[in-house]
């Protein structure tokens, strides 16, 4: 009984990626890109903490996720980037979407084939062009959705940004490599949305700490006054042992 529900509910859900997949895709990778945000929030104590529950956290991450992200995958995954690398398939696919039924939208959520070469090209691509500016627009998004200003942005780029996108290259090719090679094109969105549970749990705790930077002026003045503050402390040191000296008589 329960299976029979669960591949009723599959089957719809396969479907609905055909006929509606912008807003069946948002709300689906929005909840899940929510839950991450749930366990940064238990991670860094902040559910622990006096205030309790960040609901603002958890609104502005599903927000990015439903609105902006996964719009933006879809039309990139299911439509640029399979045409870029592999045309034949995506036009196979883009023809067995075209139509709303139950069987077609089955057709289309089966794999659709393609070669390593072509496989690793998308991989290459989609992490040299869409994964860094996904990462660049996320701390955008990240840092004036929690009040911040430009220079908190710049801050956040300076700071955290190649970081980001170095533990993006250690997780995502692979991934993705498998995603790509063996998952329909339809459902391609929901295998990173599930993975990204952890990986929106690693960008929450990064958006939601605080980057410990200070503007380049401020840096300068502060190494000018340290080293005043040494020479004053040589000199100090020459005059005690000047003063110590025994008087010349």
């Amino acid at each position: 009984m329960a299976m029979a529900a669960l591949s009723r509910g599959w089957a719809r859900y396969n479907e609905l990626c055909i006929t509606s997949p912008l807003l069946t895709k948002g709300v689906s990778g929005g909840l899940l890109f929510s839950l991450g945000d749930l366990f940064a929030q238990k991670i860094d104590g902040t559910l622990d903490s006096e205030r309790g529950y960040n609901p603002k956290r958890t609104a502005i991450a599903f927000f990015w996720n439903a609105v902006c992200y996964t719009p933006a995958g879809h039309y990139w995954y299911c439509h640029l980037l399979p045409r870029l690398v592999a045309p034949r398939a995506a036009s196979a696919t883009a023809a067995a979407a075209s139509s709303a039924s139950t069987a077609v939208a089955a057709a289309a959520s089966a794999p659709v084939r393609i070669g390593m070469r072509e496989t690793v090209g998308k991989v290459i691509i989609d992490q040299s062009l869409f994964g860094p500016l996904v990462i660049g627009g996320y701390m955008t998004y990240a840092s004036l959705a929690n009040g911040g200003s430009r220079q908190d942005v710049e801050a956040a780029f300076r700071t955290r940004y190649w970081d980001v996108l170095c533990a993006n290259w250690m997780v995502w090719p692979a991934l993705q490599l498998v995603n790509f090679k063996f998952v329909p094109l339809q459902l391609q969105i929901l295998v990173m949305n599930t993975a990204v549970v952890g990986w929106s749990t690693f960008l929450a705790l990064n958006a939601a700490a605080k980057p410990a930077v200070r503007a380049p002026e401020l840096d300068a003045a502060a190494s000018a006054a340290a080293d005043a503050a040494a020479a004053s402390a040589a000199a100090a040191g020459t005059l005690a042992e000047v003063r110590a000296l025994p008087a010349n008589k």
